[in-house]
């Protein structure tokens, strides 16, 4: 059975799908939940609060190559990118 997803992860979604990829800057983004850092359990995804912007070929990587991996290649961990995304987040709930 599929989650249910709140109104508050939907507007999240919408709102991280028009920002530009964490790594790259890149557009459009896919919805990444982090992996690893105690985020969720073996082949669980995180909670929709635990979301970054990521480029298809950001995305790809990640998954591909595994999260520490990616996290070395550009030099920040999933969870300063995740801060860096709600912290956009709230200032846009701020101007909204």
């Amino acid at each position: 059975m599929p989650r249910k997803i709140s109104q508050a992860n939907k507007k999240r979604f919408a709102n991280i799908a028009e920002m530009m990829c964490c790594t790259c800057g890149g557009m459009p983004v896919q919805i990444h939940h982090i992996i690893g850092h105690g985020m969720s359990g073996m082949g669980m995804k995180a909670s929709d609060e635990k979301t970054i912007p990521l480029c298809v070929q950001c995305h790809d990587q990640l998954h591909r190559h595994g999260h520490k991996t990616f996290e070395e290649r550009y030099g920040r961990s999933q969870l300063t990118m995740l801060e860096e995304t709600d912290a956009i987040l709230e200032l846009l709930e701020q101007i909204s």
